[in-house]
């Protein structure tokens, strides 16, 4: 069976496919525009919404039922902080990772008799390109004096963990509230 690749507004969605396709997911896509909500349109608001939440929901009806069929696997999604906290002009993003995690805790609850895992990682703040196009200037130096700032590497532990034998969990977060400062050398 060869994998097929759909579109659902801005998300691609992977289905069928040979050599375990559907053994695990892992969905990390996300946007996070800097707009008060009180001047975000309609369209910018959707499309938060589209790409953190309903991108995770598509991902996760591609691969679950073969994954309930096997009776084995795993799926993992990335969540924020922010959806307990909050941020100026991040209103859109910490809706969307909050409405995440319901969903995920939700459905991990229907497929956990399946033996199928659905896990959060809360990973921190990271220093990719969205995060410093988002955060310039004082916002930056505030993340890196309270939370600390980690970096993309920091994730790949608990994904690696998440998505082992060893992760007997489900409907759980793995976060990680406080990056050490890198080390000078």
């Amino acid at each position: 069976m060869r994998a097929r690749f759909e579109a659902k507004g801005d998300v691609i969605v992977i289905t069928g496919g040979a050599n375990g396709i559907g053994r695990a997911l892992a969905c990390a896509a996300a946007i996070q525009p800097r707009t008060v909500v009180h001047e975000m349109d309609a369209a910018e608001w959707d499309r938060v919404l589209r790409i953190n939440l309903s991108g995770v929901v598509w991902c996760y009806q591609a691969v679950v039922a073969g994954m309930i069929e096997r009776r084995s696997g795993s799926i993992i999604a990335f969540t924020s902080g922010m959806a307990h906290q909050g941020w100026p002009g991040a209103s859109a993003y910490a809706a969307s990772k909050a409405a995440l995690i319901a969903f995920a805790k939700s459905a991990a609850k229907e497929i956990a008799q399946h033996r199928v895992r659905f896990n959060l990682i809360a990973p921190g703040v990271l220093d990719t390109p969205q995060y410093r196009a988002a955060n310039a200037g004082a916002d930056d130096a505030r993340w890196r004096a309270s939370v600390g700032v980690g970096q993309p590497e920091d994730a790949v532990g608990p994904l690696l963990f998440l998505l082992s034998d060893q992760a007997t969990m489900t409907a759980s977060i793995i976060s990680r509230d406080f990056a050490y400062p890198a080390q000078e050398r």
